[in-house]
C-alpha cells in the first residue's frame, strides 16, 4: 500500500484530526468527573430537563406544582445520577429520576457509558473497538450486515 499526498485535501485532513484529537480529549476529562459532577454537565447541555412538574396537583393559581432538584447525601441511592432526584412537596413519597424525560431514562448502562457509546458512533469506530473501549455486551451493538467483529 502506498499513500500519495494529495495537496488539496492535506490541510482538511489536519483539521480533522486536530478536531478529533481535542474531542477525544474533551470527552476523555468529561468522563472522570464524579457522577453528580457529570449530571451537572448534562442539565448544563440541555441533555437533561432542567424542571419537572407534578402531572397530579395543581398550585393555587391552578399551575401545576414544580419539583424541586434534590440531592442525597447518599450518593449510593442514585449512583449513575451522583445523588441528584427531583422531590416534591405535595408528593413526597415520589423521587422521579433526573434521568426521566431524556435519552438515558431506559438504558440499562449508566450515562458515562452511553456518552461513550455516542462518542464513538459520531467517529464511527469499529464494533470490535468499541467492544474493547466502552466494555458493553455485543447484544447492545447494532451491526450493518457488512460489518463483521
Amino acid at each position: 500500500m502506498s499513500l500519495t499526498r494529495q495537496p488539496g485535501n492535506f490541510k482538511k485532513t489536519a483539521i480533522t484530526i486536530l478536531r478529533f484529537l481535542f474531542a477525544d480529549s474533551r470527552v476523555k476529562s468529561l468522563l472522570i468527573h464524579t457522577p453528580s459532577k457529570f449530571t451537572e454537565w448534562l442539565m448544563q447541555r440541555g441533555l437533561l430537563r432542567l424542571e419537572h412538574k407534578c402531572s397530579l396537583h395543581q398550585s393555587e393559581d391552578g399551575l401545576p406544582i414544580q419539583y424541586k432538584l434534590g440531592m442525597y447525601s447518599d450518593g449510593n441511592k442514585q449512583p449513575f445520577s451522583g445523588g441528584y432526584v427531583w422531590i416534591s412537596e405535595c408528593c413526597p413519597d415520589k423521587q422521579i429520576s433526573v434521568f426521566q424525560g431524556s435519552i438515558f431514562e431506559s438504558s440499562v448502562y449508566p450515562p458515562g457509558t452511553l456518552f461513550k457509546l455516542f462518542y464513538h458512533w459520531s467517529c464511527q469506530t469499529s464494533a470490535t473497538n468499541v467492544l474493547l473501549w466502552v466494555k458493553v455486551r455485543i447484544e447492545s451493538l447494532s451491526l450493518s450486515p457488512t460489518e463483521e467483529i
